[in-house]
């Protein structure tokens, strides 16, 4: 009896022993996956916020400390702080108000309507906008259980001619499968969270593309009106001379020039002859090149825009100051140079060719505005992206717990209905074999993520010279189109004088002919100095991202001597 008893014992405390030392390997299995979690998360790197960008790539001193200021008080650039529900048409409107704010113009604003309507390039990215969307969905969807229904039938049958048994077999069943992945070291999570950051980046290139295009549109748009204008001063110029060709060639008759007054006209036709036409086929260029941006095939939808446009230009070309001119008509030159006087209207009169764009004082501009452009917010967006994809894939090395299930039961068979099964799985898989290749993988994430550095640094660099390039050309075209001012105007006093001595019969037609086309190309000068104005200021919209707000302080008229 004794013995009996002390076998008892003996197999109690075994297996009291054996749980102990289950139990203690669970909780120490369970100790170490926790902090083996801990280490991992807090390995993992943080996305970039402005202020680590500013400190990452350091910027000249002039940008650096707006980026303080304004990472501290949470600026409109921060990547973080974008919302990633942010609607386009809102966007769209924006951007075309701040330039039209600039130049004002209602046949631009119908162009810019339409172009970001249409333009096969916006289209294109909002359909890769819609791609990121889904697949940000299911780098979401990834992290949930994984149910599925199947439902399976099976035919059997056996003939056994030995012992003349004949058994057949209908079964139909169905189950119920459940499983799921727990995230437990987070890279699912860091996975989902890349798909998000690049989710951004496509929102801001569409950005980036809206700003272009309204750029391209409106230079193309103000390139034509000055191509309109500068056709309508080339042709006054080419009658000008023809009639100067025909004076000389009177005047030659009579012998009273020599042959060479008469080349020298032809080559001066000849010349101006060669401009018009190279203007014409420049203006048809840019109706061209509208018609790719506006994404028609259709001419006769934008033509009303452009032929208001090219009839204010030639409404504001120039032709003659007064109609008062009354003296010789006894010749065909004269009389037609009457004619032409007496359709004219004073150039103090004429309207403007192109609008005097409003510009805000330029050192009022924010300077931390360049975190602003959307292209750097695409590289920061990708550069987070990438950052993300390392963090999952570092967390790749570790193990992955599976919980598994299935539920099932069989429908009907020919042997009667069967019970309900059911069974619950679990499963902790470490690589082993396959960790080389993981590591690996790790590896070259990592210097996808040093790429993804420089390209930022990059961009960062390319807007900060585009910024200061365009604040440049911005104060240079301002001094060029002042000195074009004044040499109109200085041309103009010349061309009132000679006209005033021609009405006297003190100047010869010859003469005044020739003031009256340095007048006219002094116009034309002026007109070209303007586009470039505008152009510049096109340029430093473009280079602050579309996002250049003003308020009634700091505003001046660029062109206040028309």
């Amino acid at each position: 009896m004794q013995r009996v008893a002390r076998g008892f014992c003996l197999r109690r405390l075994w297996s009291f022993g054996q749980k102990l030392w289950r139990d203690l390997g669970v909780l120490a299995f369970s100790a170490f996956s926790f902090g083996v979690l801990i280490m991992v998360v807090a390995g993992c790197s943080k996305p970039y916020s402005d202020e680590e960008i500013s400190k990452l790539i350091p910027l000249p001193s002039a940008f650096s400390n707006a980026l303080d200021s304004s990472a501290k008080s949470g600026a409109k650039g921060s990547m973080l702080g974008h919302d990633a529900e942010s609607s386009t048409p809102q966007e769209e409107q924006s951007f075309s108000q701040a330039l039209l704010s600039l130049l004002d113009d209602s046949n631009l604003a119908t162009l810019l309507d339409l172009a970001l309507k249409r333009n096969t390039n916006l289209l294109t990215l909002t359909s890769q906008i819609a791609q990121a969307r889904e697949s940000l969905g299911l780098a979401s969807a990834n992290m949930l259980p994984k149910l599925s229904l199947g439902m399976g039938y099976n035919y059997s049958s056996g003939n056994y001619n030995r012992y003349q048994i004949n058994i057949n077999q209908n079964t139909l069943n169905a189950n119920l499968s459940l499983s799921w992945e727990l995230d437990l070291f987070g890279k699912l999570n860091m996975l989902r969270k890349s798909k998000r950051y690049e989710y951004l980046a496509t929102l801001s290139n569409l950005s980036v593309a809206q700003v272009s295009l309204i750029s391209e549109v409106a230079s193309n748009y103000f390139a034509y009106k000055r191509l309109a204008g500068a056709t309508s001063l080339q042709r006054q110029i080419i009658t000008n001379a023809q009639q100067m060709l025909a004076i000389s060639q009177e005047r030659y008759e009579l012998g009273l020039v020599d042959i060479t007054i008469i080349e020298g006209y032809k080559n001066t036709l000849a010349s101006a002859t060669s401009s018009l036409n190279a203007l014409s086929l420049q203006q048809e260029q840019m109706k061209n090149a509208l018609l790719i941006l506006l994404n028609t095939s259709n001419t006769e939808e934008i033509l009303p825009l452009l032929d208001s446009a090219r009839k204010s230009s030639a409404n504001s070309g120039v032709e003659l100051a007064e109609s008062s001119i009354d003296s010789r008509a006894h010749n065909r030159a004269e009389a037609k140079l009457e004619s032409s006087a007496k359709s004219s209207t004073p150039p103090a009169t004429t309207p403007a060719m192109l609008p005097s764009p409003a510009l805000p004082d330029i050192n009022a501009l924010p300077q931390a505005i360049i975190l602003s452009r959307d292209d750097v917010r695409a590289s920061i967006a990708q550069l987070n992206a990438q950052l993300m994809l390392k963090n999952s894939k570092k967390a790749a090395l570790f193990p992955t717990l599976n919980l598994g299930g299935s539920l099932g039961q069989i429908l009907f068979s020919t042997r009667g209905v069967g019970d309900l099964v059911w069974n619950i799985t679990g499963s902790l898989l470490a690589p082993v074999l396959n960790r080389a290749a993981i590591t690996k993988d790790y590896k070259i994430q990592k210097e996808a993520l040093k790429q993804a550095t420089y390209a930022l640094e990059n961009t960062l660099r390319v807007a900060v010279g585009e910024i200061e390039n365009a604040i440049k050309e911005v104060n240079t075209t301002s001094d060029s189109l002042q000195g074009r001012v004044v040499a109109f105007a200085t041309s103009q006093e010349a061309w009132t004088a000679a006209k005033e001595r021609y009405a006297l019969g003190l100047l010869d037609e010859e003469s005044y002919l020739t003031s009256y086309n340095s007048f006219l190309s002094a116009r034309s000068n002026l007109d070209e100095a303007k586009l470039a104005r505008i152009s510049s200021i096109i340029m430093l919209y473009k280079a602050l991202g579309g996002r250049l707000s003003y308020s009634a302080q700091g505003i001046r008229e660029a062109d206040s001597t028309n």
